[in-house]
């Protein structure tokens, strides 16, 4: 409910007020409010979530929009600027692909093709999807790519096709290699360390849904970065 009365008419949600970053509109914020209302949405059948996403949507189309790199479209990051940043576009897609489903209107899936286009003519050749193309190929390499896995995991349960599932064979063998003996997420493509707890766990859920999708038994990996991470947590939780 917070999050439908704090919508603005044009549908764009405002960044958190962090310095240096007053008054941008995200992408990354955009898209996963609107995600978390179709979810919403579906679990109540109140309508004013899925209104909500759906503004959302057109302010992202009309306003944040794109750029043509790879022969496909690029979603932007922010409002006001243009970076080819994989991971906003991955999201992006699975939004679309909800909207279409809950409305049946084909009309969220316009740009659904061209993203993923994108998508595949960014990937590297060992399956990491880099951070910003041809700019900065790595940046927190196994975290990001295990979000990225799991939105386009998610899209392809919805709209399963070979060039999703193609992407999708190449990213879970990148982030089988993401793993150290002790079952953690190594830091980066270069360094073991420091351990940051959260991305062993984004790392296990990854492979533990490419196995269920067929791309590899990746189980025992995913059992171990789970009992990893739980061995770190504390008695307080």
């Amino acid at each position: 409910d917070y999050m439908v009365a704090a919508q603005p008419d044009n549908g764009a949600w405002l960044h958190p007020p962090i310095r240096g970053r007053l008054g941008f509109v995200s992408t990354v914020e955009g898209v996963w409010a609107s995600l978390g209302l179709t979810a919403a949405y579906a679990a109540t059948d109140d309508a004013r979530y899925l209104q909500a996403a759906t503004r959302w949507y057109d302010y992202q189309i009309q306003s944040i929009g794109f750029e043509a790199i790879n022969g496909g479209l690029a979603a932007n990051y922010y409002a006001h600027s243009h970076h080819s940043v994989p991971n906003v576009t991955t999201m992006l897609i699975w939004l679309t692909v909800e909207l279409q489903r809950l409305t049946g209107d084909e009309h969220f899936t316009r740009y659904t093709e061209p993203m993923l286009t994108f998508i595949e003519g960014s990937q590297l050749p060992s399956g990491e999807l880099p951070y910003v193309v041809e700019r900065r190929p790595h940046f927190m390499c196994y975290q990001y790519n295990s979000f990225q896995f799991l939105d386009l995991a998610y899209t392809y349960e919805q709209w399963p096709n070979e060039r999703l599932l193609t992407v999708l064979h190449k990213l879970a063998r990148f982030l089988s290699t993401g793993l150290l003996p002790d079952g953690s997420s190594r830091y980066d493509c270069f360094k073991r360390t420091p351990e940051v707890t959260y991305w062993g766990g984004a790392l296990a859920t990854a492979l533990r849904k490419a196995t269920g999708l067929g791309l590899g038994d990746y189980l025992a990996q995913s059992e171990d970065a789970y009992q990893h991470l739980l061995g770190r947590q504390r008695t307080d939780g």
